[in-house]
């Protein structure tokens, strides 16, 4: 039998209200998340706090597969990770056209940060050939801290 769409209620929670933030920078998202029953997983990869009911298919920040369940019938944060934030959207439609065009995305694990290295660059050119991946298609590559612009900046 189907289940109807709608919000399992905690019995000791409510509905369980919690403020959407952008799951790449924090800001608002402007959403009022009625989150019901839900439990608390985390991310292995990126440690993000990840609450629904039922069990995560993959992160929304880094898309790993791999996720724990950490507590049953949580109380939602008052503001949690919820989808992207104008400006967020933004960079990836931005981001998106420069991969089209030849350019790659990387990300740092380490650090969570993530971008793209322009079309005709010596780095976009040697992966794309290395895969063998021509423009449109996307790729991307995954960065150490020495070679991530943001870890790099913080040392």
């Amino acid at each position: 039998m189907k289940r109807e769409p709608g919000i399992l209620v905690s019995r000791e929670h409510g509905v369980n209200p919690s403020m959407g933030v952008c799951v790449n920078c924090g800001e608002s998202t402007g959403e009022i998340i009625l989150v019901g029953k839900c439990n608390k997983h985390i991310c292995r990869n990126c440690k993000l706090e990840i609450y629904q009911n039922g069990t995560p298919q993959k992160c929304p920040r880094c898309g790993s597969g791999d996720t724990f369940l950490k507590e049953v019938d949580v109380a939602a944060p008052r503001e949690m990770p919820h989808g992207l934030c104008d400006k967020c959207k933004a960079d990836n439609e931005r981001m998106g056209a420069l991969v089209r065009q030849g350019g790659i995305y990387w990300r740092c694990p380490a650090c969570g940060s993530n971008g793209v290295i322009l079309p005709g660059k010596p780095l976009a050119l040697a992966v794309r050939h290395q895969l063998q991946l021509a423009a449109p298609k996307p790729c991307g590559v995954e960065l150490t801290p020495e070679q991530c612009p943001v870890c790099s900046k913080r040392r």
